[in-house]
């Protein structure tokens, strides 16, 4: 507060102020009878971290318990895209790597933005 008042909400003891720079604390009669009029608080809906990651990952969040089996077929294909296409392009390399040895030079293919 402007004054130096210093104030504190505790769970057990309510609203306690102190105008000493908080040596000596007393609980605050003003305050709290002005939240007895106010209506309970709302219970929490929010969900737990490790439930939402887990949801997550099984797919139930984004499509749901009956659908979730869609977000397992898109992720095991996208793994399987990863995996295909990681071997190729070690392939490639090695490939490359092996006419380098043999002295063969292929010109380096680079897609153009313009046919």
């Amino acid at each position: 507060w402007p004054d130096g008042t210093l104030g504190a909400a505790t769970p057990k003891k309510g609203f306690l102020l102190s105008v000493d720079g908080g040596s000596a604390w007393e609980p605050a009669q003003d305050l709290a009878g002005a939240l007895d009029g106010l209506p309970p608080p709302l219970p929490e809906s929010s969900i737990p971290l490790g439930k939402f990651l887990t949801d997550l990952h099984t797919g139930k969040a984004l499509m749901g318990k009956a659908h979730q089996w869609i977000w397992i077929d898109v992720l095991g294909l996208a793994l399987l895209f990863l995996a295909g296409s990681g071997v190729f392009l070690w392939w490639k390399f090695r490939q490359r790597k092996e006419e380098r040895r043999r002295g063969e030079r292929l010109p380096r293919r680079v897609p153009s933005a313009f046919p």
